[in-house]
């Protein structure tokens, strides 16, 4: 009767091993994707965007837009919140920041056929705001989503529900107009919830560093991401606010159009 009242000792032991190896190898991961992330900053710095070298976008270009005094209040709260946390080789924070710098490289390289544009956020709005990517689409310029990547979608749920119906803000936003890349701040933005397994957050990484091609996993995490995207888009649209809507429904499109692209690839 011990499995009822919980995982035996041996499970406890072989999920801590399993942790601590999937760790370790993210650890590892995230070193060898350094270079793919400076190379694709300095892609997206080309096409004007305003992004460091970790493809997140960087207040310090928007001195021209902002008070150079609220931009350094900015950075001190970003850089308050974010102490502590920025080494990958403390337990339990490989993973997560593999997530997110694997997520950006797959979006902007490997997936999607390069329509969709992904961002990280600045840091004030990433703890502020709740928002870690931008999603752009490349063929309407439109910001198709202020996501959230997790590989544990339930921690989501206690801001949820405001978060499908309010939206989403970013102080400092970035879009694709008529005459370039437009940065400012950015309202009434669709919540999306990007969330990949954390095999699968691995596996792709892998891949990533060993071939510019779309890989098996690479294919699997597409169209689980774009069946997941297009359903969210069609419930998330229903239960938000009437100037929300539109939004949602544009990118429930999109996400439904790659969605058939995808599929007919495979044929």
């Amino acid at each position: 009767m011990r499995g009822s009242f919980g995982p035996s000792p041996e499970t406890g032991y072989l999920n801590r091993e399993t942790n601590r190896e999937e760790e370790a190898r993210s650890a590892e991961l995230l070193l060898r994707l350094e270079p793919l992330l400076i190379k694709e900053s300095e892609n997206l710095r080309e096409e004007g965007f305003p992004v460091n070298n970790n493809c997140q976008i960087d207040p310090e270009k928007f001195r021209d837009i902002f008070d150079a005094r609220n931009i350094e209040r900015d950075n001190r709260m970003a850089a308050n919140y974010l102490h502590g946390r920025n080494e990958p080789t403390k337990s339990g924070e490989a993973l997560p920041k593999l997530l997110e710098a694997t997520t950006v490289l797959a979006v902007n390289s490997a997936l999607f056929d390069q329509r969709l544009t992904a961002l990280r956020t600045a840091g004030l709005d990433d703890y502020h705001h709740g928002v870690d990517y931008l999603i752009i689409d490349r063929e309407s310029g439109q910001v198709l989503a202020a996501a959230d990547a997790t590989i544990a979608p339930e921690a989501k749920a206690a801001k949820l529900q405001q978060n499908i119906t309010e939206g989403m803000s970013v102080r400092y936003g970035v879009a694709i107009g008529k005459n370039g890349v437009n940065r400012g701040p950015l309202e009434h933005l669709p919540y999306f919830i990007i969330n990949i397994k954390s095999e699968d957050v691995v596996a792709l990484a892998e891949e990533l560093v060993d071939s510019d091609d779309k890989g098996p996993v690479a294919e699997r995490v597409e169209t689980q991401l774009l069946k997941t995207l297009a359903e969210q888009a069609a419930r998330f649209g229903a239960l938000s606010k009437s100037e929300l809507r539109a939004a949602y429904a544009a990118a429930a499109k999109i996400f439904e159009e790659m969605k058939a692209d995808v599929a007919a690839e495979k044929r």
